[in-house]
């Protein structure tokens, strides 16, 4: 709402600026290209609207850099978390192994119904079934 109201006080001044100065012209020399009788007003507006798309590219560009950094943070940091999974996947894996290689390793246990309980799995699975 105070947006909306400051932007309503922001046109009133720049029309009564507008109906003010219509009457004076001035000369422009552009790159060696001169204009003559050109409102003063016409001129002020121009110098207003590129200086708005001017200001206007370098927000534009501030935030696809911004973007692009945030992007580039959560590739690090999901990219960190799954090395740390993986190097707790493999401790895991060369624990198996070890244990697998052991000449002194015992026969699973049997489960009461005749099966032989599991053991977790690498990829995360349970102990028992789901």
């Amino acid at each position: 709402m105070i947006r909306l109201i400051a932007n309503i006080v922001f046109f009133v001044v720049l029309a009564v600026f507008v109906a003010m100065n219509t009457k004076f012209t001035t000369q422009v020399n552009l790159f060696g290209f001169k204009m003559e009788d050109v409102s003063s007003v016409a001129i002020i507006l121009i110098a207003m609207a590129v200086g708005v798309v001017y200001s206007f590219s370098f927000y534009l560009t501030n935030y696809f850099v911004k973007r692009s950094k945030t992007r580039q943070k959560g590739r690090k940091m999901l990219n960190t978390q799954k090395s740390k999974e993986l190097n707790e996947r493999e401790k895991l894996l060369e624990a198996v192994g070890n244990e697998i290689q052991a000449p002194d390793q015992e026969a699973p246990q049997q489960a009461s119904g005749g099966e032989t309980e599991k053991i977790p799995g690498i990829f995360g699975r349970k102990k028992k079934g789901r």
